[in-house]
């Protein structure tokens, strides 16, 4: 199958684009890619270059394809030598792509990456990929994708969510200004949705109901609210130790970093609503009460420290 799917993938758009879906299909099985690692290889490349495709339809499967072949691949993804192509092409389609169901997809292949190791260094642009499309959403969307507007959102929040589960405090070097000058966006992001909105969400799992990107099944599916409360706290432990860093950065005379002074007004603010709605759960992260950080901070300010 694997074969006659390489053949068709180089060929007539129409049938193009069922066959790269194909692709994903067969290379994401566990025997091919632990018994098969060349062929693995080849089917991928073919997979990413039909991510350039000028059709559409073949780009969206494109992601499609490649987000299975990422689910399989789990933590290891790393270790093979066409991840780092096939996470350019997500990025590059989730924050530069035009059609919403291409970025649809795209956020749906990069909601399978497991674990921190599995991201490698592709970690800034991400997050820098999801927070600008959702920021932008609205000026995106063109009377033909509007129909898809709620989908995307939904999408790119679940992934959002998976990414933050990823992020470590030991990113915070890289991404804690980031973090920092988008807290109140992040926040609202993560806003739980009253139970009386019928709200949509995507799916993390390319096995689930709603999963496939067929054009004729595009529904959402339900979020995973245990996941959305278990970023919020991750977020709250990563902003927690943002403050501190940037504490001891006043405290070193570090110009490279953020000052307190600057960081504490509008970051304690969303320290505060996050640590009221993960209080009921410390088990998930510790959490330093609002009061300890302040008062550390005047602390630090009383001793005149510049």
């Amino acid at each position: 199958m694997a074969v006659v799917a390489l053949e068709f993938a180089n060929g007539h758009d129409k049938i193009r684009a069922n066959a790269v879906r194909a692709l994903g299909n067969a290379a994401s099985t566990r025997q091919l890619v632990d018994g098969c690692p060349e062929l693995v290889q080849q089917l991928v490349d073919t997979i990413i270059h039909n991510g350039g495709n000028s059709t559409l339809k073949v780009q969206w499967n494109a992601c499609y394809a490649v987000g299975k072949v990422i689910h399989i691949c789990g933590d290891g993804l790393q270790q093979y030598s066409w991840s780092k192509q096939a996470l350019e092409m997500l990025v590059d389609s989730v924050s530069g792509g035009v059609n919403f169901k291409v970025k649809i997809a795209a956020a749906h292949a990069l909601a399978q990456l497991p674990s921190r190791g599995s991201i490698g260094a592709f970690l800034q642009p991400i997050w820098h990929a999801l927070l600008s499309t959702l920021e932008g959403l609205d000026a995106m969307a063109t009377v033909d994708e509007y129909q898809y507007l709620q989908n995307l959102q939904a999408q790119l929040r679940c992934t959002l969510v998976q990414v933050i589960l990823c992020t470590e405090t030991t990113d915070l070097f890289e991404l804690g200004d980031f973090l920092v000058q988008k807290a109140s966006v992040i926040q609202h992001l993560l806003v739980p949705v009253d139970s009386g909105e019928q709200a949509p969400a995507a799916s993390t799992s390319p096995t689930g109901k709603h999963a496939a990107c067929h054009e004729e099944d595009m529904a959402v599916a339900v979020s995973d609210t245990r996941k959305e409360h278990g970023a919020m706290c991750k977020l709250l432990s990563l902003y927690q130790h943002q403050i501190l860093y940037a504490a001891v950065a006043r405290i070193q005379h570090e110009e490279e970093r953020l000052d307190p002074g600057t960081v504490a007004p509008c970051l304690f603010e969303t320290y505060c609503s996050l640590a009221q709605i993960c209080e009921p759960s410390t088990s998930e992260t510790q959490i330093v009460g609002v009061a300890t950080l302040q008062a550390y901070q005047t602390a630090v300010q009383k001793r005149g420290i510049q």
